[in-house]
């Protein structure tokens, strides 16, 4: 994959410039050496060598680009030493990753936007485009997969190679119920024996709230979180600011902004900053996004529908997210494809911004020699 090229590349070039670093909390730590099997460091003031072995580097590496962000317990997994890990990590990704600090410790995040495709739920040739494009990651509903006995769907997602957030389907739900239709309502315990059955290919999933009941969602939440499972919680966007604060206070890998379906782009606009201005280090994602808000603010993830209008109607997306009428010669599918590889960008903008700076600087100073 690029990013394991792109990776390993950085590694290299970060020990033949370098022989030191920092750990989260500031100390210094000196590279003894490097050979092909093992990295041999010490801290400034000890004088034992400790090592740490370059496979287990580099399978951290890829954990770190698989789950975008790990705290220096997960990396516990690579090496005794993760603190020293976790400060090799940031400074051979510095500039295309951030470290902060919470409940949890510290925790480095890669900078860029996971893109979720959603709305494709059960539309297979759907599903085969987004792969073939670069799509890792789909947004399926509980609401409309709960009903499949033929467990069509989790055949598909393995075969073509997806991992999937689960919504819990509970909007969908409110509508249709608000719509006088006969919808039945989603139970808490059948959606965590849905969730630990499909374990091996759900991403994340969010919790199953009550919409309007804060009560009912509470319940809901601790009782999943009793089994030992860890539901992204969701922050509507109408909802007090100081509720947000105790979710941000409690450390979770990622926050939903949700409930922003509806309002007016400068409403939006108006929430996202305040959001972001008060919790800069928290990694939200934004339920239903699909504007250029995206690139506005620091977003975590992301998911929406909108790709599809390459298919229904013809439209391609740029990276601004404003959509043009495809060319009449380029069918519905091909404008999907189009859609699906603009989005699928968003995730390594940052880094490969940074990559192609330092290819200038590499070909500046070949040139200068």
């Amino acid at each position: 994959m690029h990013f394991e090229r792109m990776a390993v590349r950085r590694m290299r070039n970060w020990f033949r410039k370098n022989s030191k670093f920092r750990t989260g909390r500031g100390a210094i730590v000196n590279v003894v050496e490097h050979d092909s099997r093992r990295v041999y460091f010490k801290s400034a003031n000890g004088k034992m060598v400790n090592t740490i072995e370059l496979y287990k580097l580099k399978a951290a590496i890829r954990d770190l680009f698989a789950r975008r962000t790990v705290t220096r317990k997960q990396l516990e997994v690579f090496s005794n030493f993760s603190s020293a890990l976790l400060g090799l990590l940031t400074s051979i990704f510095k500039g295309m990753s951030k470290l902060t600090s919470g409940a949890r410790g510290f925790r480095l995040t890669v900078i860029g936007v996971r893109f979720f495709f959603s709305g494709c739920d059960r539309a297979v040739k759907d599903l085969e485009v987004a792969k073939a494009n670069g799509a890792q990651f789909v947004l399926m509903s509980y609401y409309y997969l709960r009903n499949d006995r033929s467990g069509n769907w989790r055949k598909h997602v393995k075969r073509i190679g997806l991992k999937v957030m689960l919504d819990s389907g509970a909007f969908s739900v409110w509508k249709r119920q608000g719509a006088g239709k006969d919808v039945q309502e989603i139970d808490v315990r059948d959606y965590a024996k849905f969730v630990l059955q499909h374990q091996d290919i759900i991403h994340s999933f969010i919790t199953l709230d009550v919409v309007g009941n804060h009560e009912a969602s509470a319940a809901n939440d601790a009782y999943l979180r009793s089994l030992g499972l860890s539901p992204v919680p969701v922050f509507p966007a109408m909802a007090d600011l100081q509720d947000l604060e105790q979710l941000v206070k409690d450390d979770h890998e990622v926050i939903a902004i949700g409930a922003t379906v509806g309002m007016k782009e400068a409403a939006k606009r108006l929430l996202f900053a305040q959001i972001f201005a008060a919790f800069p280090d928290q990694r939200f994602h934004w339920l239903g996004g699909s504007s250029s808000l995206i690139n506005e603010f620091p977003w975590f993830s992301a998911d929406s529908s909108t790709w599809l209008s390459g298919r229904k109607y013809g439209k391609l997306m740029d990276e601004q997210f404003k959509t043009t009428k495809a060319p009449d010669s380029m069918d519905g599918l091909t404008a999907l494809a189009h859609n699906v590889r603009i989005l699928v960008g968003l995730e390594n903008k940052r880094v490969n911004q940074i990559e192609a700076q330092d290819e200038q600087i590499i070909a500046a100073s070949a040139l200068s020699a």
